[in-house]
C-alpha cells in the first residue's frame, strides 16, 4: 500500500504546474486539448525512474491503427506527464524496460482540464491463455488488449493463443480481429490477471465470466463432508449481476467447473425488470471444509440457446424423484423438475395463489380449500416401502398459530407426511410421520413458529427416523402411536396443502388439514440424506447464502 506521505511526495510537485480534474466522460470535445500526469512506484513503494510510459486511445488496435503514441520517461520522482493531448478516452501503459515490471490504467477521460492519475505500482506481469472458437480466422486473426501494444497472432492454431507480458490487475477487455478486415469483437470483458500466473479464458464465445467460490469451511457453510451431485442455488441480483448483458430469459447463462467442464443448470426464475434470478446448478463434487473450490459463470453470447434443464440438475440417478419449485404461473401446471414429470394440479376453485417465496416464487394456501395433488403417484416412485430410505423436505411459512393442524406434504395419512400440528402436547409443533407396520405411526416433532420461513426435512433410514429444522437435527427418537382400526395405506397420490381424505378418528377429528400460509421447494428423494447434506441445503438456500461467494 502506498502511504499518504509517499503520494504527497510525488503529486505535490505536479500540482504546482497542473490543475486537477475528475475522471468525467461528459462534455468531451475533439477540439479541446488537455494534460495527463501521474507517477509510478516499484513494489516496495519507492519512486521508479526510467520507466517508459505510453498513452493510447482507448480503442487502439496495435495492428490496424498506425498511430505515433505519446511517450514519456519517468523522472527521479517516478512522475510523467503528457501535455496538449486531444480530449478523449485513453489508456496508459507503463513498462520498466530493464526488469519488465509494468502497469496499466484504463478508462482515462481527458475532457479539457489536466487529469491527475493516481500513483500506480509496477508489478511483474502475468499472461492470458485464450481458447479459440470456430468463428475465428486462424490464418490472419489475432487477439489483443485494446488500448495497448499487447497482442498475439493466432498463426493457424485451433486450440488456444497466449497473451504474454500482460499487466497484473483487471483488464477491461480482450478482443479479436484479423488482417483480412474482420471487425474487432470483444472476446471477454473484465479479465483478472495475477502477477506470475496465467489466467485461462475458456468458452471464448461468451463475453463475460465470473468466479463463484463454494465455501464449505468454517467461515462459510461449515460442512466437513464432501457432497456429490449437489444442486447449488445461485441467486442473482442487481448487486452481483448486470442483467442487461444477457439474452432474453437468461438463455446464455452457463456454468463450468474450474477445468471448463460444463455443469447442468436450471433457471427457476429470471426477472430482468426486478433484477432477480434463481438458478440451480448441479455440482458433481462439493468438497467439504474447503474455501477455494470454485465454479465459473458465463454470459454474454447472443447466439447461445437455452440450456436450462431441470431433470439434468435434479437427477433421478441421484435420488430426486419429485421436485416442485412451486413458482409456476397461477394458471400453469405445477411442474416437477425431475424427469418423472409428476406435474401437480388444483381444482379451478382451489388453486393456491403465487407469492414471493424463499427461493423465487412459491404457492400461498388459503387454509380453506386450496391444495395441489400429483396424479398417478400412488404406485409410482414416490411410493416407498415401510422402513424404506427416503427424504422429504419443504420450505414453509405458516400464517398464524391458529389451533388447527395444517398439512405441508403427504402421501396419505397412513404412509408418510410433513405437517403442523398441536398433537400430542397441545402446543404448536412441526411433525414428520411414517405409518409403520400394521397400525402405528412413528412421529418426530419439534416446536413450531409462525410467520417465518422454515426448512423442514424428514429423513427415513430403515428403522431410523429423523426430523431437521433449518438444517439442525431436532428429533431422532420417534414416538409411536397405535390405532388397531387402521393399516398402512399406499393408495393415495402425493398432495401438498391438504390430505386427500379427512382424518375422522375417535378423539381425533382433524379433517383435511388445509395449510394456511406459503410453501416452497418441495422435494421427495429416494435416499436417506446425511446430516451434512441437510445442513448444506439450508446454508445455501437461506437468504444470506453462506455457501456461494461471488468473486
Amino acid at each position: 500500500m502506498i502511504s499518504p506521505t509517499v503520494q504527497r511526495r510525488f503529486l505535490l510537485p505536479l500540482l504546482l504546474f497542473a490543475g486537477c480534474a475528475t475522471l468525467d466522460p461528459g462534455g468531451s470535445g475533439t477540439e479541446t486539448t488537455t494534460g495527463i500526469i501521474g507517477a509510478v512506484v516499484n513494489d516496495k513503494g519507492a519512486p521508479q525512474a526510467y520507466v517508459q510510459v505510453q498513452l493510447f486511445p482507448e480503442a487502439y488496435n496495435p495492428v490496424q491503427d498506425a498511430l505515433a503514441s505519446p511517450v514519456d520517461t519517468t523522472d527521479s520522482l517516478g512522475t510523467y506527464s503528457f501535455m496538449n493531448i486531444r480530449a478523449g478516452k485513453y489508456t496508459m501503459q507503463a513498462v520498466h524496460l530493464s526488469n519488465g515490471t509494468r502497469t496499466l490504467v484504463s478508462g482515462i477521460y481527458a475532457t479539457g482540464d489536466t487529469v491527475m492519475l493516481p500513483v500506480r505500482t509496477l508489478l511483474t506481469p502475468g499472461s492470458v491463455k485464450v481458447s479459440l472458437h470456430s468463428g475465428i480466422n486462424a490464418a490472419t486473426g489475432y487477439v489483443y488488449i485494446p488500448g495497448t501494444t499487447v497482442l498475439s497472432f493466432i498463426n493457424n492454431r485451433t486450440d488456444f493463443v497466449m497473451l504474454d507480458s500482460v499487466p497484473a490487475g483487471n483488464i477491461p477487455e480482450i478482443a479479436y480481429s484479423s488482417t483480412d478486415g474482420d471487425a474487432p469483437t470483444a472476446i471477454r470483458y473484465n479479465v483478472p490477471v495475477t502477477a506470475n500466473e496465467t489466467t485461462a479464458i475458456w468458452n471464448s464465445s461468451w463475453k463475460y465470466a465470473r468466479t463463484l467460490i463454494l465455501n464449505t469451511s468454517a467461515t462459510g457453510a461449515n460442512v466437513a463432508r464432501t457432497m456429490t451431485d449437489f444442486p447449488v442455488l445461485i441467486r442473482l441480483n442487481a448487486g452481483n449481476f448486470d442483467f442487461s448483458q444477457t439474452n432474453q430469459n437468461g438463455a446464455d447463462i452457463r456454468f463450468t467447473k474450474s477445468n471448463s467442464k460444463a455443469l447442468p443448470l436450471e433457471i427457476e426464475r429470471w426477472d430482468p425488470v426486478a433484477e432477480r434470478a434463481e438458478v440451480w446448478v448441479k455440482v458433481d463434487t462439493v468438497r467439504g471444509n474447503n474455501a477455494t473450490q470454485s465454479i465459473t459463470m458465463y454470459w454474454g453470447n447472443s447466439k447461445a440457446a437455452d440450456s436450462s434443464i431441470g431433470a439434468a440438475v435434479f437427477d433421478t440417478a441421484a435420488g430426486f424423484q419429485g421436485v416442485w419449485h412451486l413458482g409456476d404461473g397461477a394458471d400453469d401446471p405445477i411442474r416437477d423438475a425431475t424427469v418423472n414429470g409428476y406435474y401437480g394440479k388444483s381444482p379451478a376453485t382451489a388453486g393456491p395463489q403465487v407469492g414471493e417465496g424463499m427461493v423465487g416464487k412459491c404457492r400461498v394456501f388459503d387454509g380453506v380449500n386450496d391444495y395441489i395433488t400429483m396424479p398417478n403417484t400412488a404406485n409410482g416412485k414416490l411410493n416407498f416401502p415401510q422402513e424404506g430410505y427416503y427424504t422429504v423436505s419443504a420450505w414453509v411459512n405458516l400464517d398464524s398459530l391458529d389451533g388447527s393442524p395444517h398439512l405441508v406434504v403427504a402421501k396419505g395419512y397412513e404412509q408418510y407426511f410433513l405437517r403442523f400440528t398441536y398433537f400430542p402436547s397441545n402446543t404448536p409443533l412441526w411433525e414428520f410421520t411414517e405409518f409403520n407396520k400394521v397400525n402405528s405411526w412413528q412421529t418426530c416433532i419439534t416446536t413450531a413458529t409462525g410467520r417465518q420461513w422454515t426448512l423442514l426435512t424428514g429423513v427415513r433410514q430403515g428403522n431410523k427416523q429423523s426430523l431437521y429444522c433449518n438444517g439442525v437435527l431436532v428429533d431422532s427418537t420417534p414416538s409411536i402411536y397405535q390405532n388397531p382400526n387402521l393399516s398402512r395405506n399406499t393408495s393415495y397420490d402425493l398432495s401438498i396443502g391438504k390430505l386427500l381424505e379427512a382424518i375422522n378418528l375417535p378423539n381425533n377429528n382433524e379433517g383435511y388439514c388445509f395449510f394456511k400460509g406459503s410453501i416452497d421447494e418441495v422435494r421427495i428423494i429416494s435416499a436417506a440424506q446425511s446430516p451434512d447434506w441437510v445442513w448444506l441445503c439450508y446454508m445455501n438456500q437461506r437468504t444470506d447464502d453462506q455457501l456461494v461467494v461471488f468473486k
